[in-house]
């Protein structure tokens, strides 16, 4: 996260996997968006991948083998809500707890899609103010090909986004 000029970029940087996102972000991305709500200094935030990724975000981090064994559910912050009980029965999915974190953000967020964009790459500028994307970016949503319910509450803002 910088800011320059009023302007805050936060960047999902992992190029040696595309960007691809971790739970490791999503802790990193609650954390930029809940700064930038309460810096006076900031305007605007720009949510951007970093392009020597060659991709915005190509979504979950699938091949390392680690996906949710970083916590286990209700262990990281911004896992359960302020208030409530940690049960570790109850599944928050990472990117749905990511876009609650833009939701809630007091500053407009600009998603500035400098390339691929699939699964959570896809659904988080979804609960962005205003998405941008390269000319040449390819953007999916690959849940129902991988076997997988939607999350970032996709399946209900993507129609309202779209008609």
């Amino acid at each position: 996260m910088s800011v320059v000029d009023h302007i805050c970029t936060v960047m999902l940087s992992r190029p040696e996997r595309r960007n691809a996102y971790t739970e490791s972000m999503r802790a990193e991305l609650c954390d930029a968006f809940e700064k930038a709500s309460t810096n006076e200094d900031v305007r605007v935030v720009v949510l951007t991948g970093d392009p020597a990724g060659q991709a915005f975000c190509a979504g979950a981090d699938l091949g390392t083998g680690d996906v949710g064994k970083e916590f286990t559910s209700g262990s990281a912050k911004y896992d359960v809500p302020n208030g409530r009980k940690v049960d570790n029965g109850t599944f928050r999915d990472g990117g749905g707890v990511a876009a609650l974190s833009v939701l809630r953000c007091t500053k407009p967020i600009i998603a500035a899609m400098n390339g691929t964009a699939v699964g959570v790459g896809m659904t988080l500028p979804c609960v962005c103010d205003i998405r941008i994307a390269a000319h040449d970016a390819k953007v999916g949503f690959v849940f129902v090909r991988r076997g997988l319910a939607c999350e970032s509450v996709s399946s209900w803002i993507l129609p309202k986004l779209i008609g």
